[in-house]
């Protein structure tokens, strides 16, 4: 964009369209309240993912409890009826264990993605500001050297 601007001959001085610098600026600005409903949206799928594991891991309790009582009922033999039900109640829990873990380390790894790409807007954001102060100040120095 400025190697493209007008160079005032015997100066280091540019003109640059003032329009589209604002409209690259409002671009950028435009696009961070994205990537923060983008957070949202992850932070609530995070939470929705977890609600589901729990309730799993509770119809998966039940049903080894359900499993448990009638096999005690049902079964002359009561100590491989209990032996089943700790069994399915410790898979229950290991299963949600790791429906929890997975989704916490997917949702990590997803806002420290959105994390890094933030930081990276950030930053061209501060170059690009970075770059049109010396721009604008050079500009007004000229003008008034122009008008002396």
């Amino acid at each position: 964009f400025l190697r493209r601007s007008l160079r005032i001959p015997l100066t280091g001085y540019v003109f640059i369209d003032a329009d589209r610098v604002l409209s690259i600026l409002e671009k950028l600005r435009s696009s961070l309240p994205e990537e923060i409903k983008q957070a949202r949206y992850l932070t609530q799928e995070n939470q929705r993912i977890l609600r589901e594991a729990h309730e799993k891991a509770e119809a998966i309790l039940a049903e080894a409890g359900e499993q448990a009582e009638q096999r005690l009922l049902e079964s002359e033999i009561t100590r491989e009826a209990r032996e089943q039900a700790e069994e399915i109640s410790l898979r229950a829990n290991l299963a949600a264990k790791e429906m929890r873990e997975g989704a916490e380390g997917y949702a990590r790894d997803v806002l420290s993605g959105l994390e890094k790409e933030l930081e990276r807007l950030a930053a061209i954001v501060r170059s690009g500001k970075a770059k049109l102060d010396p721009i604008q100040a050079e500009s007004q120095e000229f003008l008034r050297e122009i008008a002396v």
